[in-house]
């Protein structure tokens, strides 16, 4: 058994796969196609699944609602914030937080939209 050596190269690793986030598998869209066809060929998983989104609507849209009229309350309480000298430097924190939640909430809202058309579309 050889001893290992300080200067000899590092072995080389092995290649990180590329992350399926940065852009869709191929896997991902074979699964859609066969999920979508499923559903087409089943209408009680339909109808299942129309109601799940619509109740997922309800709530999400429920969600973006009560964060959009948080929004709107926590910038009527800059004001009262900008009096205060200690807690200006903090005022714009919470309706930053706020909106960014906000806008999650709201791109969730639209994606369920686009899957409920897109239901509707595959069901014609």
């Amino acid at each position: 058994m050889n001893p290992p050596r300080r200067l000899a190269r590092p072995r080389r690793r092995a290649v990180v796969p590329s992350v399926g986030f940065l852009r869709p598998l191929h896997r991902r869209t074979a699964e859609d196609a066969a999920w979508r066809a499923r559903i087409r060929q089943e209408p009680a998983l339909r109808r299942e699944y129309r109601s799940g989104l619509v109740l997922q609507l309800c709530v999400v849209g429920a969600l973006v609602l009560s964060c959009v009229v948080l929004l709107v309350q926590s910038l009527g309480l800059i004001a009262r914030f900008q009096k205060i000298a200690a807690l200006s430097s903090f005022a714009w924190f919470l309706p930053i937080v706020i909106a960014g939640l906000g806008l999650v909430a709201l791109r969730r809202f639209l994606r369920v939209v686009s899957e409920l058309r897109a239901l509707g579309r595959d069901a014609r």
